[in-house]
């Protein structure tokens, strides 16, 4: 069984020798604490200590620093202590539980600026959805990571990251992106001295070689620098792992005796920081080792692990050593204590099995709701976008019936406008006609009035009264005539050209006589009284006596208002 450190995003977790004692103090220091942010500081601290030991126990110390952060309205803290509770929720495959937690985490880190924790909670994300098969998703979370801590100049943290990356591609089988990855962060770690990051590095690199490649010897090379720059920091827990792997390597090497000293000296570590689940690690390989040579001994080391497993309910080292067990009671003869740990390995293999389709079940359930928000968020862009299409349909209806609309007002308005033109051209074509017929009129009956005048002379003149009585008749008949058919031929035009005014003053004025119509369309040309009595051929004193009447009976008698801007308005 090898060991791999492979450090996603703080997921694991060094191995403090005095963290059992440190937890015991740390718990009587909050007991105490002197303010809030203090209490929930060292609660945290609990539950990183935790996290290797006793997850149910690390999830509850982060959730009570996440209520008492919430009771004094700490983002800060309430942020680091989502992102503690989603870590370690992670690792309990509660995954949709750690997708909200760590959803929540990003955005109070983003409202108080809090980058790194930004960064931690989407690495998290990054695992999340690695683990539940979505690649895309896992790359998108783990290289907004990267950038955020590349933001800030956390180089640790850019570090850690890369090395994430890599050990996700080492999982996913691709070993050329995994040592790519890996590498960057071992340079990092040089850059900056930290131990720890290189150590890790270099385990996680000779786990690539081991697992992927099978070069052992390389493996060997890069697990021995792991063990060293372990030594070199007094972590007694890495260097443990790092002997047991490296045991594991030289069994495969064929060289047992390399192996035995590697397993007894991790051994020793784990007694002396009394870590008992590694300690059983080592015991069962101790009791592979002896199983072909010693099996009294091989027997010895297989029970002491299985009695850890069972304190510590460790269902994988329960399983190892009940497969040992049968195996030797059974080389033994001893069939009903080789039952009973089949019978027991069957049991916990069964446990096993549904605890690993439990973390499958957890992984589907997380996938459909995944994708079950992806459809709703879909859903959600196809009617908003099905929404915006009517908007803007309509509005770009509302644009072309508005523009249909402006258009024929213009082109009615244009229309009209020509129409207008068209009657004002008419309208001065015909008053113009109208006047040069009205002088032509004039003229006509200068003529026959001078003709009129000379009939009179000829009447004075003449000798016989017949004859003078004859003339007086022509004259009467022919003055008669005169303004008869001049009246009617300018009625005739005027009335063509303004019938409009007729109308009008007909209809305000019903009582108007036939003679005042007549002063209304000489007034209306803005004639004087001596042309309309040169017209006419009345006397210019009549004339304007009809002109106050009319004025009179158009109600402008009191008034300064002249007649024909009267008549011009109407």
């Amino acid at each position: 069984m090898l060991l791999f450190t492979f450090f996603t995003l703080q997921l694991i977790i060094p191995y403090n020798a005095m963290a059992w004692m440190e937890k015991d103090s740390l718990l009587l220091q909050s007991t105490f604490a002197k303010t809030p942010e203090e209490r929930i500081n060292l609660l945290l601290r609990i539950s990183s200590i935790e996290e290797n030991q006793n997850v149910d126990s690390a999830l509850y110390y982060a959730d009570e620093a996440y209520k008492f952060a919430l009771e004094i309205k700490n983002i800060e803290l309430q942020t680091r202590s989502l992102v503690s509770i989603c870590r370690i929720q992670s690792t309990q495959n509660n995954f949709i539980a750690c997708v909200t937690n760590a959803e929540k985490a990003i955005a109070l880190a983003k409202s108080t600026g809090q980058i790194r924790e930004e960064a931690i909670a989407k690495g998290i994300l990054a695992i999340v959805y690695a683990e539940t098969g979505n690649i895309d998703k896992s790359a998108a979370y783990y290289f907004e990571a990267l950038k955020l801590s590349e933001e800030t100049g956390d180089k640790k943290e850019t570090g850690l990251i890369l090395g994430n990356i890599g050990a996700d591609f080492m999982l996913q089988g691709n070993y050329e992106k995994a040592f790519e990855y890996l590498n960057k962060s071992l340079e990092i770690a040089q850059q900056i001295s930290d131990k720890q990051g290189i150590a890790q590095n270099f385990n996680n690199i000779a786990g690539v070689y081991m697992e992927g490649l099978k070069n052992y010897p390389k493996a060997l090379e890069y697990f021995k620098k792991a063990e060293i720059v372990n030594r070199e920091i007094n972590d007694r827990y890495q260097t443990g792992v790092n002997l047991i792997n490296i045991g594991a390597i030289y069994n495969q090497m064929d060289q047992p005796d390399s192996a035995l000293q590697c397993y007894q000296q991790a051994m020793n570590l784990f007694v002396e920081i009394n870590h008992p689940l590694r300690k059983a690690d080592c015991l069962l390989h101790l009791s592979k080792f002896y199983l072909s040579t010693d099996v009294n001994q091989s027997r010895k080391y297989a029970l002491e692990a299985f009695e850890i497993g069972q304190f510590h309910r460790a269902l994988h080292i329960i399983l190892e050593a009940s497969s040992l067990l049968d195996q030797l009671f059974l080389s033994k003869g001893d069939t009903s204590n080789a039952y009973y740990y089949s019978n027991l390995k069957h049991n916990v293999r069964d446990s096993l099995y549904m605890l690993q389709n439990q973390k499958a079940m957890f992984k589907l359930e997380f996938q459909y709701n995944q994708e079950k928000v992806e459809r709703e968020r879909k859903h959600i862009q196809l009617r908003n976008w099905i929404i915006y299409g009517f908007v803007l349909f309509g509005l770009v209806t509302s644009l072309v019936i508005v523009s249909l609309i402006n258009s024929s007002q213009r082109i009615k308005m244009k229309n009209t406008r020509l129409e207008k033109d068209q009657i004002e051209s008419k309208l001065r074509y015909k008053n113009k006609e109208l006047t040069t017929n009205l002088m032509a009129l004039l003229k006509k009956n200068e003529m026959l009035e001078e003709i009129s005048e000379r009939l009179i002379r000829i009447e004075k003149e003449g000798d016989k009264r017949d004859a003078r009585e004859a003339v007086s008749l022509l004259n009467k008949e022919l003055k008669q005539n005169i303004d008869n058919k001049i009246w009617k031929e300018f009625s005739s035009r005027f009335h063509e050209t303004n019938h409009a005014l007729y109308d009008k003053l007909l209809q305000q004025f019903p009582q108007l006589s036939q003679s005042e119509l007549k002063l209304c369309a000489y007034l209306r040309l803005n004639m004087s009284t001596k042309e309309i009595s040169d017209l006419t051929g009345q006397r210019m004193e009549s004339i304007d006596v009809a002109r106050y009447r009319l004025r009179k009976k158009l109600g402008i008698s009191n008034s300064d208002s002249n007649l024909f801007t009267f008549l011009t308005q109407i």
